[in-house]
């Protein structure tokens, strides 16, 4: 019999209890050769626009604890890392829904992501890919408010007017 919650059991890589509601995404995937300085300038640009699409649909989407990029191993591998609530498949599907063409931007410049395949018509193989370039942890993942969601920990923030 499982001791984890229904999140954490659709959920690819659970938490630590059984009401854990955050869970980890280490997503890693290899640049092609030669594009790390347009993934990098591309990634750098999107804070300067008008409106950032990804802080925007993060806020939107009201789930994402935290995010971020990085560039590993001498600029041959982009890892974005989330902490968020909630099932894994939703998840990913409201990225898509809401993010799809700048993950069609980003995976432009990865090796082993076909780029014809718009990630929203593609939305199962974007999924099984996602899934598979996922780095687990390595132990337990941590929380320091492990049964607090997003919403809860923004809507005292908001009322006090931050």
């Amino acid at each position: 019999m499982s001791t984890q919650s229904p999140q954490a059991e659709q959920s690819p890589q659970a938490g630590n209890g059984a009401d854990q509601v955050q869970s980890p995404l280490t997503l890693v995937m290899p640049i092609k050769d030669g594009a790390a300085e347009g993934l990098r300038a591309l990634i750098e640009g999107l804070p300067k626009l008008p409106v950032n699409p990804v802080d925007a649909a993060l806020d939107q989407m009201q789930n994402v604890h935290f995010a971020r990029f990085v560039l590993l191993e001498n600029d041959t591998r982009l890892a974005i890392i989330t902490s968020y609530d909630g099932d894994f498949r939703r998840y990913i599907m409201d990225f898509i829904d809401i993010l799809g063409p700048v993950f069609d931007e980003l995976l432009s410049f990865v090796s082993d992501w076909p780029a014809e395949h718009p990630v929203q018509t593609c939305r199962d193989e974007f999924l099984d890919y996602v899934e598979a370039h996922d780095l687990r942890c390595v132990g337990s993942f941590y929380s320091a408010y492990p049964q607090l969601p997003v919403n809860d920990i923004v809507a005292p923030l908001a009322g006090a007017g931050g």
